[in-house]
């Protein structure tokens, strides 16, 4: 297998021009090791869906943070539709706990959330 991987599409790379509000995870967002960590949760979330490939392929080929808030609405969509609305939300909520910064959760304020 390849180590190689296609180039990021033209809407892909402009997206990442383009300017954005200040993420929840910025303090998170340096730290090497949490991309691994997204995506090793992200598959298990995932864990028992039928997902289709491109899902499965943007999750790792996923190079930031960022990149994995877009792909949250795609898993939910997946494990909603696999089982149920409940489960998708449970299964979300674990992955969320990685977009929220530490100091929201101690003032119990929930983060900006891109809309």
């Amino acid at each position: 297998m390849s180590a190689t991987r296609s180039p990021d599409s033209l809407l892909q790379n402009l997206l990442r021009w383009l300017p954005g509000e200040k993420t929840p995870w910025h303090v998170r967002a340096e730290d090497p090791a949490l991309l691994p960590l997204l995506r090793s949760e992200f598959e298990r979330c995932l864990g028992g869906v039928d997902a289709p490939q491109e899902l499965m392929r943007s999750i790792r080929r996923a190079r930031r943070v960022d990149d994995f808030w877009h792909l949250r609405g795609w898993l939910y969509t997946e494990v909603a539709r696999a089982h149920d609305q409940q489960e998708a939300e449970q299964r979300l909520a674990r992955l969320n706990l990685h977009f929220t910064d530490p100091v929201d959760t101690f003032f119990l304020v929930g983060p900006v959330r891109r809309q």
